[in-house]
Formats: structure tokens, C-alpha cells, sequence
């Protein structure tokens, strides 16, 4: 059996439907031990199918949903809104997930907001074409650094046993951003330097360690203004090999650069999470969802799980797929890279198009569990309730030993 059990969940759901009621069927149906509740969240439009008070939620991008301490009011000059329903919130929470034995964990987004991306444009991810990129900051900048390690330090001292970290990445190209529209086909390659940055920040470091990265980003223009021309041409994806040979071969040069700048974010903010107290630290590795998958222990979005996984205390790799056979693709490779170092939680959506069914989501539970240490479910708001049910019944179907060894069907 799996050691835990998770669900995703959105504090105004809990709220909406009253803390006591909404743990209750958390722990009783899904059969979970830990809950994840976004503490620092982006936006969305959201169907929420059991919410007793409203169906519809537009979260405002940005918000902290707890009330901010005296540090993330006074240290540098990003101000976010704050949730009205703060005051309260996570005491009430505490006290109800103790009664059920329910670990608490503070979900918080890092690098992806809009709210502060369109408040402060030159906190956003500049890309080649020198456009501003307002749904992702750069870990680059100063101002965004600063807000986030406070925000972790805030998370980290509110009643919780842990905090999850999400986004600390540079952002693909394709999220999803409201009516995003990309009409023509673009591949692994493109997207990955449709992606890159080239802030004044990012040109700073660059300069301080001698990387030529006006050379980088002429070569990145030329290559996808090449492509931009003929899109439906029969041009193949170099993937990493191409990319590596990109620029004169300055290209690794600048993947070492977003590398270094992640570690470096996640290294300030665990020391800063481990002063205020001794909660876990979690982060979200969306790697096996990336086309041109793992490089060596690094992914396109600039995680390099070598210097990440040290300064952690688990990792929880996305799997959300709609073919099954990825599932074992994608789990086997990860287990690869992961090495064992640290325990694995697989994160899977519960929620359409990644599941339909009870049996649908046993398959999924089953494909994911060799070196699970746990896992944990998108979203208790977005599904409807008998859901919980096939989550209790998939984590309860796997065998003690995990379902299969890597490589097995």
C-alpha cells in the first residue's frame, strides 16, 4: 500500500463548502492523509461541480491566500492582493485536519503569475523578439527572487506541515494562457526557445560569466523566424543534439545559466524555509511532461534535478496523460532519473481528459507506482464526488510491493 494519499484543493472550496464537511469527505470517500491548499496561486476559470455557493470561480491571479507578514510587506517591491477570506482560514484548518489526521500542505506557485507578470512587466520573461512573456517571471530578477523567497518564508509559517513549491521553472511556451492561439505547428524544439529569456537581468549574468548572449538570441531569432516562414514545411525537430550545436555552440552555455538560477532560488528558499521551521519541502517536477524529455538529469524548463532534489525533501513528478502507454513510458524514465534520491509522489489529474473512469484511473494508479512513495490527485474542486471513491479504490488496489517493476505493462 501506498504510504500517502493526497488531494489538490483550493481554499475558497473549503470555505465555500464549510472546512469540517470538506475534510470529512477528503478523508472518509478518497481515504487521503495530506491535503495540498494553494497558499500563492495564478488564475484560471474554473467549473467546480460540488461547490454548495457558486459554480463558476475566477481566481484573481497572483493572490496570497493567507494574510502576509511583515517581511512580504516591507522586503522589495512586489505587492500581491490577499484573499478576504484569509483571516482565520488555516488556524480553522489546522485544528480540522488534526481532528482527522490530515497532514497540511501550502501549495504555492513561484515563477507563473499573470497578475504579477501584466503589474510589474519587467519582472516577465523577455523573449527573443524582445516581447514580454507577462504570464512567467524570470528567477533572474532581483524583485522576483526576493517576493518569492518571502512568499515561502510566509507559507512556511503558517500551521502547516509542509510547503510544496510549483512553477519554480521557466515556463513553457504553451500554458494555456485564456484564448491562446498558436495556428501553426511548432514541435519540441520551437517551443523550447520560443521559451527562452533574454531580460536585462538574464543578460547581466550572462555578461558576468562571459556568455555572449546577444549571439544566442540572434541565432534563437534567425532559427524560429526560419521556421515562422514555412511552418508547415517538412523541417525535422533536432531536438537536444540541435540544440545543444545551437548558437556556435554557445547553447549549453545558457542552459547551465537557467539551471544556476533555479538552484540558486530553490537554495535561498529552502534556507529560508528551514529557518522559520521544520516543515517538509516539496516541489512539482512537470519533467515528464516535456516533448524533448530528460537532459541527462536537466529538463527544457530549466530544473536540474542534480542541484534540486539535495535541497528537497520529496518531489512529485506531473503524470497527466491521455494515452495509457505513456504512463509506463513516462514513469519508467523518470525512475531513471530520479535514482532514488528522493521519495517520489506522483502527482495524476483525476479530471478530465486524463480520466473518464474508475478503471481509468486504476490504470493510471497502477502504471505510476513502482518507487511511489504516495500519490496525489488534481483537483477536489473540479471533480464530482464520486470520484473521491475511485481514488480510495485505485490506491487501495496497489499491492504492497507497488503494482509493477520498470519496464512492465
Amino acid at each position: 500500500m501506498a504510504t500517502s494519499t493526497g488531494l489538490w484543493t483550493y481554499p475558497w472550496d473549503l470555505a465555500d463548502e464549510g472546512i469540517p464537511a470538506a475534510l470529512d469527505q477528503i478523508t472518509s470517500r478518497a481515504g487521503a492523509d495530506t491535503i495540498f491548499v494553494a497558499a500563492l496561486y495564478h488564475s484560471g476559470k474554473f467549473l467546480h461541480v460540488h461547490n454548495p455557493r457558486r459554480r463558476v470561480v475566477f481566481p484573481r491571479s497572483g493572490t496570497l491566500y493567507f494574510t502576509p507578514n511583515d517581511e512580504l510587506l516591507e522586503q522589495g517591491r512586489i505587492r500581491a492582493p490577499v484573499w478576504s477570506g484569509a483571516v482565520g482560514f488555516w488556524d480553522e484548518l489546522r485544528r480540522e485536519a488534526d481532528a482527522r489526521g490530515l497532514r497540511v500542505m501550502a501549495w504555492m506557485l513561484c515563477l507563473h503569475s499573470s497578475g504579477i507578470g501584466w503589474a510589474y512587466p519587467d519582472c516577465a520573461v523577455e523573449n527573443a523578439f524582445g516581447d514580454r512573456i507577462h504570464t512567467d517571471l524570470c528567477p533572474n530578477n532581483a524583485d522576483v527572487a526576493t517576493f518569492v523567497v518571502a512568499a515561502a518564508r510566509a507559507a512556511a509559517a503558517l500551521p502547516v506541515d509542509g510547503v510544496l513549491l510549483e512553477s519554480l521553472e521557466y515556463m513553457p511556451f504553451r500554458h494555456g494562457y485564456h484564448h491562446e492561439v498558436i495556428g501553426v505547428p511548432t514541435g519540441p524544439t520551437v517551443d523550447f526557445l520560443m521559451s527562452l529569456c533574454f531580460c536585462q537581468h538574464c543578460s547581466a549574468a550572462a555578461r558576468d560569466r562571459g556568455l555572449d548572449l546577444d549571439a544566442v538570441r540572434r541565432w534563437t531569432r534567425e532559427t524560429l523566424d526560419a521556421h515562422f516562414s514555412d511552418p508547415f514545411g517538412a523541417q525535422p525537430d533536432g531536438g537536444w543534439p540541435a540544440v545543444h550545436a545551437g548558437a556556435d555552440g554557445r547553447m549549453p552555455e545558457l542552459l547551465e545559466l537557467r539551471a544556476d538560477a533555479l538552484a540558486d532560488l530553490l537554495a535561498r528558499i529552502a534556507e529560508a524555509v528551514r529557518a522559520t521551521s521544520d516543515v517538509r519541502l516539496g516541489e512539482i517536477d512537470f519533467g515528464p511532461l516535456y516533448q524533448l524529455g530528460p537532459d541527462g538529469r536537466r529538463w527544457e524548463n530549466g530544473v536540474d534535478l542534480e542541484r534540486h532534489l539535495p535541497l528537497l525533501d520529496e518531489i512529485h513528478p506531473t503524470f497527466y496523460f491521455t494515452d495509457q502507454a505513456m504512463y509506463v513510458t513516462k514513469a519508467d524514465e523518470y525512475l531513471q532519473v530520479l535514482g532514488g534520491e528522493r521519495p517520489m509522489i506522483p502527482a495524476l489529474r483525476a479530471i478530465l481528459p486524463q480520466t473518464a473512469s474508475a478503471e481509468r484511473l486504476a490504470e493510471q494508479v497502477l502504471a505510476v507506482a513502482a518507487g511511489a512513495a504516495g500519490f496525489s490527485f488534481y483537483n477536489y474542486g473540479f471533480m464530482p464526488l464520486t470520484t473521491l471513491d475511485w481514488i480510495r479504490d485505485a490506491v487501495a488496489a496497489v499491492p504492497e510491493a507497488g503494482a509493477r517493476t520498470p519496464g512492465s505493462g
